[in-house]
């Protein structure tokens, strides 16, 4: 799986709606739209995942994820969750005084929607030694989830993952990587396999900013 970190309006059983349909595709990748725009999380069946994770730096996912397009399979929401996003503060208010507004109409449904499926999922998020992907991956722990915590600062990292570890009921671990580098994020994925086998899902929350004077 692969999330961005500023969708505040995804619930648990946007997640385990898309999980549930990729238990049902798992040759497929998994893409969420709604009104024609596509949306996040998206999930990748294995074979990609580990292609996607050796493929050049230079290319970005989604152009990569394009040129499998024959494999993907669009899942049709009736919400705009899966697309909105927030990239200021402005954003955010908007979005949450937006869905604050929906959770007003009556829903018979949300007693029964279903808990999030991350009970021994693997993740992996970057940036996590603090801010929004500490957030994430304090999250996922909640959840049961086996978090591995990326970090250009391994101690930071490895201090937070200490932190979750105590807090449970999932497990987490700190790892250094610095995602410009693709030699360690191909030895951070390698460290997780060797620990827990696999990766299911992979937060991308680190990211860099390039100015030209």
């Amino acid at each position: 799986m692969i999330a961005l970190a500023d969708q505040p309006l995804l619930r648990s059983e946007d997640i385990a709606a898309l999980l549930d349909l990729f238990a049902a595709r798992r040759d497929n990748v998994i893409i969420p739209r709604h009104d024609g725009v596509r949306g996040h999380p998206l999930i990748l069946p294995a074979d990609l995942a580990r292609a996607l994770v050796r493929a050049p730096m230079e290319i970005s996912p989604r152009v990569w994820i394009e040129r499998h397009k024959a494999r993907i399979y669009w899942h049709e929401a009736e919400h705009s969750r899966f697309t909105s996003d927030m990239d200021t503060p402005q954003d955010r208010a908007s979005l949450l005084r937006d869905e604050s507004a929906s959770d007003t109409q009556p829903d018979d449904d949300k007693r029964s929607k279903p808990a999030m499926k991350l009970d021994k999922k693997v993740c992996i998020v970057t940036g996590a030694a603090s801010g929004i992907g500490l957030g994430i991956a304090r999250r996922y722990v909640a959840e049961g989830a086996l978090v591995a915590l990326a970090d250009l600062n391994l101690d930071a990292a490895a201090n937070a993952a200490a932190q979750l570890n105590a807090e449970g009921p999932g497990q987490a671990i700190g790892i250094a990587m610095d995602v410009t580098s693709e030699e360690q994020v191909n030895a951070g994925v390698a460290q997780v396999v060797e620990k827990w086998g696999t990766v299911d899902v992979l937060v991308s929350n680190a990211g860099i900013q390039i100015v030209n004077p």
